[in-house]
């Protein structure tokens, strides 16, 4: 339900000045003084200029002694409207499921379910539920409260349908946006990429948009996927592992909700299984493997314990070189994790 102040009587009644008829332009001095210039219209004294605004109800203008009366009460969407007005409104006569209302010196429509003025002055406009009648065939309106859906009039009827950051564009048009993390969300709402972050994705949760990683989110055929994992990407299953699909020597395995990285050298699939060679003294490894470190699988002694990625002065690839571990006897897979 939507209450701005309402015009308290049909006819506008200002102070008037009676000893000339100005013509709209003309300087004034006191604000809001009116006078009738035909039986249609009215200037007001606003900023220091007279100007004119249309009296379009049956009454029309009126002057009586020092006092000139306006009615507005046929006013129409774009009028101008004098500015002692702005803020407040009328139903408007044409159209019960409309207000009009005074918004930077222009009449400018509200979409109602239903317009009432009351006795204590307030309007009550009423905004459409899912099922009430509709007389305006595709006007559209955001749903209250707000949400990712609008309401659209189909065959004498508002229905509703998604439309995320509802905005009005118009008397009978809207706008749709991006959801953002944090928006409000229907419940069943579908998954999608979040626009403000390429690599998220937006679930609806608990009636809110929430934010989860998803690398290179892309929506295919309805559905949002997501790429490959990366090393410090969340994840929810403990010690799933899968290949590095950068890094062909490493494997990512899920630890503590965080995807890390671990020496394996040319990792491969098989079935649901992760298969590796471990490297060897000799063998190359990669510059993104530089000072990586990872248990010898040929020497158990504190001399030789672990191997180390040291790469050339020149660049290129490296070779996997002995190093002394004084806890080689404790050597194990999570000794090469990486976070």
């Amino acid at each position: 339900m939507w209450k701005p102040r309402a015009i308290a009587a049909l006819g506008l009644i200002l102070a008037s000045a009676s000893c000339f008829t100005p013509i709209p332009g003309d300087p004034c001095g006191k604000e809001n003084r009116a006078r009738c210039i035909s039986a249609t219209e009215a200037v007001f004294c606003e900023g220091g200029t007279y100007r004119t605004y249309s009296c379009s109800g049956p009454s029309g203008c009126t002057e009586q002694e020092d006092t000139a009366s306006c009615d507005l009460t046929r006013a129409r969407a774009g009028d101008a409207c004098p500015r002692l007005l702005e803020g407040q409104g009328q139903c408007d006569a044409s159209q019960p499921d409309k207000a009009l209302v005074c918004r930077n010196s222009v009449w400018t429509e509200q979409v109602c379910n239903t317009c009432s003025a009351e006795a204590n002055g307030a309007l009550t406009c009423e905004s459409a539920r899912v099922g009430d009648p509709c007389t305006a065939e595709g006007r559209e309106q955001c749903m209250v409260p707000a949400g990712d859906r609008m309401m659209v009039c189909r065959s004498g009827f508002w229905t509703t349908k998604p439309c995320s950051a509802c905005t009005p564009t118009g008397a009978e048009t809207v706008a749709c946006g991006a959801p953002r993390a944090g928006d409000p969300c229907s419940s069943g709402a579908r998954a999608q990429c979040d626009t403000a972050d390429s690599d998220r994705k937006l679930v609806c949760n608990s009636g809110k948009w929430m934010a989860q990683v998803c690398n290179s989110c892309a929506v295919r055929n309805g559905s949002v996927e997501c790429g490959p994992a990366r090393a410090g990407d969340a994840c929810a299953s403990e010690g799933k592992a899968q290949c590095d699909p950068i890094h062909l020597n490493q494997m990512l395995v899920c630890r503590e909700r965080l995807w890390a990285t671990m020496v394996c050298n040319a990792c491969s699939v098989a079935g649901s299984a992760i298969n590796c060679m471990a490297a060897r003294k000799g063998d190359p490894c990669l510059p993104s493997q530089k000072d990586r470190r990872q248990c010898n699988p040929d020497k158990s002694d504190v001399a030789e314990g672990l191997l180390v990625c040291r790469l050339p002065v020149t660049g290129g690839l490296g070779v996997w070189q002995p190093e002394a571990c004084n806890e080689c006897k404790e050597c194990s897979v999570k000794t090469g994790l990486i976070y």
